[in-house]
């Protein structure tokens, strides 16, 4: 029994201490102290089961986008609501440990911490569906036997009222700050003061919240703060990573253990492993990882074991970086050069199509072009081909009148890396169309533009002389035929001649 507990207690020191990390960084690689090679951390975690945590945060945080943490007593003073709880886990919030009867631990026996310890973590493991409870809260900030509280956690949250350095002293009394009418950040310029103290000291913020407005709960805390606090965090995304408790610390730990190595690539490629000492069972969330842009690579596309993983090009100080993420032990890592994003990308319209265009890309290994459209200006594009194009044209086809699209092409190469988009070029057909039978003169002069180039030589659903002319009474075909329901009746507009 003496052996176990020195073990246990060398353990201990191990971890608290920050002692025994592997990590070593091969050069030009960085590896970010948050994600993003964001400035600071924050974790909003809310304890007790108020009944606003569920009908008011959850909500206003699935708004914004941002992951919370439920600290939940499993029965105290009755069973929680475990389907609200598993409906915020299955929306990506984490559901963890409050114990089963939010005892203060110290006062108990060994037993009785390991049953409260133990039982509160089987209970959330039945209930909660795809997820794992790994960390706790203290109740009533009194920590529990440190030997007891490893066996079964890998962090525990304090409540001494300060900002956690990136790389907490303890992870076993990791600090946090009350919120609330009983707390020192009540309003929302105490958020912010806190917020910016963090990004100042790249540190890691923790926030404890229990009742919100009048739910009951300890020291309640205005919703229209939370919600501020929130839009203040969103306002700044590449300064603060809004995280769950337990994400913060998988980070962390797997940032300050973590071994990057650089291998020898096949020509025109760059391989490097991601490796860590930690259990993968636990330790899986994705690194931020960054290296100066190889000299000739217009950008870059990064895959992990054969998956093709998110790339961004940044500057920092007038250097390029790329920047991607990368899951230790998850398989090498492989870097390549993405092709240049398109450019000369121009619309013109036609009868119920658009004609694009672009230049050609000169990549040896390039393999085709993707478009994509949005009827949204800068964004919401969604992929318009099915398969890669092959040349560097495309024609949108039996677009309804009175719409407008956006367009922008892609290239994509053949290890399936894909180039930034090109240049937005808008287009549609009767786009002032009102559905009262106006048209206005410019929609009309596009419409005969197209028609007298492609038809003359033909009829397209008008009874035409086919003398390039046209009389009154077959221009009154013609308008009210469009006017009804406009139509490509004369085949594909693939393989018509374009107006230039």
């Amino acid at each position: 029994m003496k052996t176990a507990r020195k073990v246990l207690f060398c353990a201990a020191l191990l971890i608290a201490g920050n002692v025994g990390y592997a990590r070593t960084i091969d050069p030009p690689y960085e590896v970010g102290t948050w994600p993003g090679f964001r400035q600071a951390a924050v974790s909003y975690t809310f304890d007790d089961s108020c009944a606003n945590q569920f009908t008011i945060a959850v909500p206003v945080f699935n708004e914004f986008g941002f992951k919370l943490t439920l600290f939940t007593a499993t029965n105290w003073p009755t069973a929680p609501n475990w389907t609200a709880l598993q409906a915020a886990a299955a929306q990506g919030h984490e559901i963890a440990s409050h114990t089963v009867t939010h005892s203060s631990l110290s006062g108990l026996t060994l037993a009785n911490q390991t049953a409260e310890l133990k039982n509160s973590q089987d209970a959330i493991n039945a209930h909660i569906a795809g997820g794992r409870c790994l960390t706790l809260a203290y109740p009533y900030c009194v920590p529990s036997n440190l030997a007891l509280t490893q066996r079964y956690y890998i962090a525990a949250r304090h409540c001494q009222g300060s900002i956690e350095p990136n790389t907490p002293r303890d992870f076993y009394q990791i600090n946090s700050i009350i919120c609330g009418s009983a707390g020192s950040v009540k309003t929302a310029a105490d958020f912010t003061s806190r917020f910016q103290s963090t990004a100042n000291t790249r540190g890691w913020c923790v926030l404890l919240i229990h009742g919100i407005d009048n739910d009951g709960g300890y020291s309640p805390l205005q919703s229209a703060v939370l919600r501020a606090s929130l839009e203040y965090l969103a306002g700044q995304p590449n300064t603060f990573w809004v995280a769950t408790f337990l994400d913060a610390v998988r980070y962390i730990r797997e940032r300050n253990d973590v071994s990057v190595t650089g291998l020898s690539g096949q020509a025109g490629t760059i391989t490097l492993r991601v490796n860590d000492t930690l259990d993968d069972a636990i330790y899986s969330y994705p690194l931020t990882l960054r290296r100066s842009l190889p000299e000739g690579w217009p950008a870059a596309g990064v895959s992990q074991n054969g998956r093709i993983a998110a790339a961004t090009i940044v500057t920092v100080n007038s250097v390029k970086y790329m920047m991607f993420d990368a899951v230790p032990d998850a398989g090498d890592v492989v870097l390549s050069p993405c092709p240049a994003a398109p450019v000369g990308l121009t619309a013109i319209p036609g009868y119920a199509t658009v004609a694009l265009d672009w230049n050609d890309n000169s990549e040896s290994n390039l393999a085709g072009y993707h478009v994509y459209r949005s009827m949204t200006s800068g964004s919401g594009y969604s992929r318009l081909t099915d398969s890669l194009l092959t040349s560097s044209s495309c024609d949108d086809v039996d677009i309804p009148h009175d719409t407008t699209y956006y367009y922008v092409v892609t290239a994509v190469n053949q290890d399936s890396h894909e180039s930034a988009c090109s240049n937005e070029v808008r287009g549609g057909l009767y786009g002032d169309w009102s559905g009262n039978g106006a048209v206005r003169m410019d929609d009309l002069s596009v419409f005969l533009g197209w028609w007298l180039v492609n038809d003359c030589d033909g009829t397209v659903g008008v009874d035409l002389n086919e003398d390039c002319e046209i009389d009154l009474y077959e221009f009154d075909v013609l308008a009210e035929n469009w006017g009804r329901a406009p139509q490509n009746t004369g085949g594909t507009t693939s393989n018509r001649p374009r107006n230039r």
